[in-house]
């Protein structure tokens, strides 16, 4: 989410971003975070593995979308791809 440098591991489904120096990997986002608006920010799909580790260049890449609230919301998408996915199929 380039609005706030977070990531988003979809696989593991966890959030990370960076504090106290460290990449930290968690199911959800620390205070810091909440009056961030997850659904009308744009998120930017990175694939790469483990983005954070090229934060700089991710960040160079994509911060022209910084603020852009235009973009579908994927729970209100209805595309195939992402019906089953929190089932595991």
């Amino acid at each position: 989410m380039p609005g706030i440098d977070v990531y988003y591991d979809v696989t593991n489904h966890k959030y990370v971003y960076f504090e106290n120096k460290v990449w930290v990997h968690a199911a959800s986002l620390p205070p810091k975070y909440a009056n961030f608006d997850l659904y009308h920010n744009y998120k930017a799909v990175v694939n790469k593995h483990n983005p954070w580790e090229h934060a700089a260049e991710v960040k160079a890449a994509y911060q022209s979308y910084k603020n852009v609230y235009d973009q579908e919301p994927i729970r209100d998408s209805h595309d195939k791809r992402y019906l089953n996915h929190w089932k595991g199929k």
